[in-house]
Parts: structure tokens; C-alpha cells; sequence
């Protein structure tokens, strides 16, 4: 069953979908898409990479799989594996406006991100 928006309304719900990586289809239903994309950004290089991966996906794992390390020096070697307590995989993430500083074990990619490694 199909429902009419027109005007703002229309224009409130094109927006949301846009925000939320969700598809609005003819029929009028809302469709999440699978896949995310991320925009990861080297501190020794000016090319930024982009890597589209699965809706839900660990971003340090991702990195890992991508060989883009979110380590420094023997932090590759002495770390805690993603557990969250040593504090080692931060990257920033470019979120409302502003860059955080955030565990990349502790991120789930639900929605398109850009990210700075140091």
C-alpha cells in the first residue's frame, strides 16, 4: 500500500533518506542500502582512498582488510586487538561539523563516514 507526499513533506522525507542511507523507492517504500561508503584520508598522503563496505561493518577491521593500519610505529605490534582499552586504533572522524577523536575498534559503519588517520 502506497502513500502520496507532496511539497515539504516530500521534501522532508527525500532529505531523512538522503541522511540515513535509505532508498525511497516508486512504490513509496523505504529501503535500507546494504552498503556505506567511507572516505579515509592518510596523513602522508594528499590522495584520499575510498572503500565502500558492508552497513554495519567494525572500522578497524575494515582498515585492517584494506591494509590501511590505524597504528603508529610498535603500536602494530603492542596493542589490545580491538577489545577497546588500549586507546592505540584512534582515528578522527569528521561528524557534525567537526573532526573527533575516536577508537576506530569502537565504530560501526552505519552511515557514510570520512576519516582522517593520524
Amino acid at each position: 500500500m502506497g502513500f502520496i507526499l507532496k511539497g515539504q513533506r516530500l521534501t522532508e522525507l527525500w532529505n531523512f533518506t538522503r541522511r540515513r542511507n535509505v532508498q525511497l523507492l516508486d512504490s513509496g517504500e523505504m529501503v535500507l542500502n546494504s552498503k556505506v561508503t567511507l572516505l579515509i584520508r592518510r596523513s602522508q598522503s594528499n590522495e584520499p582512498n575510498v572503500v565502500e563496505v558492508e552497513r554495519g561493518e567494525n572500522l578497524r577491521q575494515v582498515l585492517l582488510r584494506e591494509s590501511l593500519t590505524p597504528y603508529q610505529g610498535n603500536k602494530k605490534i603492542f596493542n589490545c586487538r580491538g577489545m577497546g582499552i588500549c586507546g592505540t586504533c584512534k582515528v578522527l572522524v569528521f561528524e557534525n561539523g567537526e573532526w573527533w577523536d575516536k577508537r576506530s575498534c569502537q565504530i560501526q559503519c552505519f552511515k557514510n563516514l570520512e576519516i582522517q588517520l593520524k
